[in-house]
């Protein structure tokens, strides 16, 4: 083989192998600091400063890989606190806006609710919910979660409407 025919060959082999190569995953960032300042803050019962703590994660792109998780703990808090409206606001603002944050606050605000035992405000919340921008799937889901509560309120006439 001649001098050329080698350094193509070697050329070939080089590129062919570095393209096999698949990127390394980015390493999850090191979530501790920011449990340990909500842990302290709800310690300390001050939920304001663990919501403060949990936004400022979600918009710093450290944690970019963990903003559905950060939106979802800030609902759950303000659940947990029994600031329902605010959790609702909350969610209704992203709702639309953020497909990622619109499911994963779906889930948290739907059990949360459902959690409180307060049949009136979850049916309203799937009221809102039937009626809001929803990707077809949670739509078909919260029609399933209305039917299952129209049922176990003996509310089937509204079941059918």
């Amino acid at each position: 083989m001649s001098t050329r025919g080698m350094a193509l060959f070697l050329l070939t082999v080089l590129l062919a192998s570095g393209c096999d190569r698949q990127a390394k995953p980015e390493p999850r960032p090191d979530m501790s600091k920011v449990f340990m300042q909500v842990e302290d803050c709800m310690r300390m019962g001050d939920t304001n400063g663990a919501l403060t703590v949990l936004t400022t994660a979600m918009a710093d792109k450290t944690y970019s890989m963990e903003r559905g998780w950060l939106y979802g703990y800030s609902l759950n808090i303000l659940l947990m606190a029994d600031r329902l409206d605010e959790a609702k606001a909350r969610y209704m603002e992203t709702l639309g806006k953020d497909e990622e944050l619109t499911r994963v606050g779906f889930g948290v605000m739907y059990g949360g609710l459902s959690q409180k035992g307060d049949s009136a405000a979850l049916e309203a919340w799937l009221g809102q919910m039937m009626a809001a921008p929803l990707p077809k799937d949670m739509l078909a889901q919260t029609y399933a979660w209305s039917m299952g509560l129209f049922c176990t309120q003996d509310k089937l006439d509204k079941a059918i409407e």
